[in-house]
């Protein structure tokens, strides 16, 4: 399978979209799994949301049964970047809560910021290759101007870190 983003049908009912590490006849193995959740909206079209297929851990690394999966298939370029972009606004929150943490523990507000966004900056730039993203866009969405900063730490999804 060239793509390795993949989308899970499991017998529970669950689709789930993943990146596929390892298949065998007895385990999938998985990374980064999104529960895809499919809703009417207002105006009665379809839509989609990703969220983490089982919050509260820290883990990202998965093994399922084989014997629980009804389907597995490439994910297509567009659900591809769709997945990649919640992935990364997930990984985002995750950088956010970490430097949150150090400045609460004392830490200095002014490093924080600037590893924060180093942080953020990187993961980007793998995320854009990853996952066929395009970097400007990402960076105009993830990461506020030095203007922006003020007194606090701000970055564009509203987590601000005080």
């Amino acid at each position: 399978m060239k793509n390795k983003f993949v989308c899970i049908k499991l017998k529970t009912g669950e689709n789930i979209f993943a990146e596929l590490a390892a298949i065998d006849n007895e385990l999938l193995r998985i990374y980064n799994p999104l529960n895809v959740r499919t809703y009417k909206s207002d105006d009665d079209s379809d839509g989609i949301s990703l969220s983490k297929w089982i919050p509260f851990t820290d883990d990202n690394e998965f093994d399922i049964p084989t014997e629980v999966v009804m389907y597995v298939g490439k994910l297509s370029d567009d659900y591809t970047k769709f997945y990649g972009m919640s992935n990364l606004r997930y990984l985002v929150e995750d950088i956010q809560r970490t430097h949150a943490i150090k400045v609460r523990n004392g830490g200095d507000v002014e490093e924080a910021f600037h590893s924060m966004r180093e942080d953020i900056e990187s993961v980007i730039a793998l995320a854009s290759k990853k996952y066929g993203l395009d970097d400007e866009i990402l960076r105009k969405t993830f990461i506020s101007s030095d203007e922006d900063k003020a007194d606090d730490i701000k970055i564009k999804n509203n987590v601000t870190l005080h």
